[in-house]
């Protein structure tokens, strides 16, 4: 049976501490729920930022993981210079914005939010008309 397997789901039975820490202890030793070689195939994607997000990226690369892709992002110039970007790994290197362009866009960022629960407000309702 699928809930043979020691950790609870919560029902209420046990501390949410206790039931999360069964839930590790069952992916590490009994692998509840790990992916084996009847699953998949898999793609694994990263998003890297910095230097360090670029070295992360270049070690997963090198490991000729299938179906890998990344994206390294800095803000600045010649950090991502050991990147080797091509094939499945871009690197974006975006300016440093100027004083007033940044000021701008953060004095923007509560009309930003209103945007974007507005949209949200949105979906949901247009999802509740569409259920029925």
């Amino acid at each position: 049976m699928s809930d043979d397997h020691g950790h609870g789901h919560g029902d209420g039975h046990e501390s949410e501490v206790d039931s999360a820490l069964a839930r590790v202890e069952a992916l590490s030793n009994e692998k509840v729920h790990h992916a084996g070689d009847h699953e998949g195939p898999f793609s694994v994607h990263v998003l890297g930022l910095g230097p360090c997000g670029a070295a992360v990226i270049s070690e997963l690369a090198g490991s000729g993981l299938p179906g890998f892709s990344a994206v390294a992002v800095d803000v600045g110039q010649g950090s991502l210079s050991g990147l080797a970007a091509g094939g499945s790994v871009r690197a974006v290197e975006l300016p440093i914005p100027s004083r007033e362009d940044l000021s701008s866009a953060l004095n923007r960022y509560r009309e930003f939010l209103k945007i974007g629960v507005s949209a949200l407000l949105l979906e949901s309702q247009l999802r509740a008309l569409a259920a029925g």
